[in-house]
């Protein structure tokens, strides 16, 4: 998939594999990012947003402390970014992982937060986590480094429209034409 959306996509000029995964991330490609955003508001707005049907339990936002997660992958209270660099290269670490089953070098998750290479991505004010296993977040942290804080889903509907009342919609989430038909369709029609 990595090959294949960086042999087809035109437009894009990024070098960097983990910035090249957030944003594939970032469009739907499945990866083995997870991801957060610095927004209080726009977590919110991706927990309750398919919270529309009764039944389907609460939504919820974690809480992450990036720089404690870091500190259990390297000893050290830091945020990879584009200049405090992860210490291993993405594609390189998945072509091991494809040829001969070698583990990521990350046993636990990492924080990343790559450049605002796309819109969307500083729309979000995305930042990431990397997953080298496939065991769930809840799995890889405790409770001081991650919390899990749940929306009544009896708040939904109030707070879908104190989001809408401060901005909070799909344009200004998603930009482009995707989040403009969104938001023209959804004032509308809904």
């Amino acid at each position: 998939m990595f090959a294949d959306f960086w042999t087809m996509i035109e437009g894009v000029d990024i070098k960097d594999s983990w910035e090249r995964l957030s944003l594939m991330q970032h469009y739907g490609v499945p990866t083995r990012l997870l991801d957060w955003t610095t927004d209080l508001n726009i977590a919110v707005y991706f927990a309750v947003a398919s919270a529309e049907r009764k039944g389907t339990g609460d939504p919820c936002i974690w809480v992450l402390n990036p720089y404690k997660l870091n500190e259990l992958h390297s000893g050290t209270r830091v945020i990879y970014d584009a200049v405090d660099r992860v210490d291993f290269d993405y594609y390189d670490a998945a072509r091991a992982f494809a040829r001969n089953g070698t583990p990521f070098p990350n046993d636990k998750a990492v924080a990343l937060r790559p450049t605002w290479s796309n819109a969307r991505i500083r729309l979000q004010s995305g930042c990431f986590t990397f997953h080298g296993s496939d065991d769930p977040l809840e799995a890889v942290v405790n409770t001081r480094i991650a919390k899990r804080v749940q929306i009544p889903h009896s708040s939904v509907h109030d707070i879908r429209e104190k989001l809408l009342r401060e901005g909070i919609h799909p344009l200004k989430v998603f930009g482009g034409v995707e989040g403009l038909a969104t938001y023209v369709r959804r004032t509308y029609l809904d």
